[in-house]
């Protein structure tokens, strides 16, 4: 292992959408209010945000050009 990192699930390339909306809880009650939830989809997608890692120049070399440019 030469370094670690985080991947963010990239919801606009997996079209993720808001859809089922349960009601909002308010000190154990259930209110008339809804909470969207998001429903993700294409988990083949992810996001690397190269700009706020230190490790970013090992990354590079790690990744396919295609990838970091």
């Amino acid at each position: 292992v030469k370094f670690q990192f985080n991947a963010q699930h990239d919801c606009h390339s997996g079209e993720c959408v808001l859809s089922g909306c349960p009601f909002q809880h308010q000190e154990r009650e259930v209110t008339e209010h809804t909470v969207p939830v998001l429903v993700h989809a294409g988990d083949a997608h992810f996001i690397i945000n190269l700009h706020a890692l230190h490790n970013a120049s090992i990354l590079r070399e790690i990744l396919p050009h295609h990838l970091t440019a």
